[in-house]
């Protein structure tokens, strides 16, 4: 089994040996160092991924998932890419695995019976799940639509990449496009799933290739939720709007439960973190990202309303005039614990040069070459005031936004102070000189000889 923790001291330990001046190394012990870095990192990749064949796996503590990876929705097929023996799965098919989660925190119910926890949320019966989009003139017929679900239809091809496997979170993205009715579209879908959270974040990214301007973009993600159906026997859920963008807060909310007396109560909900996203109950087959964004034609995203039915929960979401080369971003929580706190919803997120070293995006810890922009991004981030402690290497103290230019180690605390308080920290290490730079040789077609290799003191 991989010994994480053995093999975190050694990158530490290379990281330290990296930073040190280059007359300080030998250079056949330079040799050795870059040889084992290369090994080890080549290691804990083969060992750390969860990409599969061409599908893709994320465990948590308390969340599992699996993405389909030619079509970029939850759902995993373990004929094109066998899921890891550790994932939990109720009996029956097993070729498919989407969502299970154990909010009652009880180690899945081990030891015991092994049967309390929730799910899979999507698999049972007649499994109704992915995501699509329309395009549209303003107020005009559809243009373009496209769409990508377990149940079929899937028109828009791609792959999974990038899986990012830390103490603290685990992530991949899927990479996509549409290139068809004149349109030129890249999507891009992040997954990211803290360990210890009970919810995890879809961030949506759509690039128009087009020489034209896209006037009016909606998107979709469907789901019928089927929560514990395999224990329960009962397709029926209790679906509700709990929340639509107002004035005032721009969150929207829809939630399936599921209830038993001789279990418990099962909760999945949606939400929606700006304005121009909206929620909706109701159908099934969902292939309209128009009706389900305007909640029309049978589906209801009215605030407060219920319906017991096995029927679809689903999310749209609205993107005005998209102009060429132009990227368009947003992200939503797909969550089984009713409503997150705020501390997990709002999360820290880097630009410029760094690494992650660790972190969940509430206390995190990175690697900062030079100046690193870091922005506090989450529903109703914006309604908190923000202090940032201390300022030293900070181009400002408050707001949501600040660029950090350490010199040395250092670590803040985030304050925002709103209808609650919320706390956050974030720890910069400066990747201090020398570096080791490399000239690129093209392709060698022989065997290298190591003992070829240069290295040069340039201190």
């Amino acid at each position: 089994m991989y010994n994480k923790s053995s093999n975190e001291h050694l990158i530490l330990y290379l990281h330290k040996m990296y930073f040190r001046p280059v007359h300080e190394i030998h250079k056949k012990t330079m040799k050795f160092y870059l040889m084992l870095l290369v090994f080890v990192l080549c290691s804990i990749q083969s060992l750390y991924a969860q990409i599969v064949g061409t599908q893709a796996y994320l465990k948590g503590n308390y969340v599992e998932l699996g993405i389909q990876g030619d079509f970029g929705y939850e759902g995993a097929d373990s004929l094109q890419g066998a899921r890891p023996a550790a994932y939990h799965t109720r009996s029956g098919p097993t070729q498919f695995f989407g969502m299970t989660a154990n909010p009652q925190m009880n180690n899945w119910d081990m030891p015991g019976s092994g049967t309390g926890w929730d799910g899979d949320f999507i698999l049972p019966g007649s499994p109704e799940n992915g995501w699509g989009f329309e395009i549209h003139e303003l107020t005009g017929p559809p243009y373009a639509t496209a769409h990508n679900n377990c149940a079929g239809p899937t028109e828009m091809s791609g792959y999974c990449s990038n899986y990012i496997a830390t103490a603290s979170y685990k992530s991949v993205d899927w990479e996509g496009s549409y290139t068809l009715s004149g349109y030129d579209i890249d999507f891009f879908i992040n997954y990211k799933l803290n360990t210890n959270d009970l919810h995890y974040k879809t961030t949506f990214t759509l690039t128009n290739n087009s020489a034209d301007t896209i006037p009016e973009f909606y998107y979709y993600r469907n789901l019928d939720p089927d929560n514990n159906q395999s224990l329960f026997g009962t397709f029926t859920t209790s679906n509700t709007i709990e929340a639509q963008p107002n004035m005032t807060d721009p969150t929207s909310r829809v939630s399936a439960v599921m209830a038993d007396t001789a279990w418990w109560s099962t909760y999945i909900g949606l939400i929606g973190t700006d304005s121009n996203t909206r929620v909706c109950i109701g159908g099934f087959t969902n292939r309209s990202a128009y009706t389900i964004w305007t909640g029309s034609y049978g589906i209801s995203g009215t605030v407060g309303y219920t319906n017991v039915a096995d029927e679809a929960i689903s999310l749209g979401n609205r993107q005005l005039n998209i102009l060429p080369g132009e990227s368009r971003t947003f992200y939503f929580y797909v969550v089984f614990d009713s409503i997150p706190t705020p501390t997990e919803q709002i999360e820290f997120v880097y630009e410029g040069s760094g690494n992650m070293l660790s972190g969940d995006g509430v206390n995190d810890t990175v690697y900062a070459c030079g100046t690193v922009g870091i922005t506090l991004e989450g529903p109703n981030a914006e309604a908190y005031n923000w202090v940032w402690t201390p300022n030293t290497f900070l181009d400002t103290d408050t707001g949501l936004a600040v660029h950090a230019s350490p010199t040395d180690t250092i670590t803040y605390y985030v304050t925002g102070f709103g209808v609650d308080t919320v706390e956050m920290t974030t720890t910069l290490i400066p990747a201090l000189n020398p570096y080791i730079s490399a000239t690129h040789p093209g392709p060698v077609c022989n065997q290298v000889d190591l003992n070829s290799i240069v290295f040069s003191d340039t201190a």
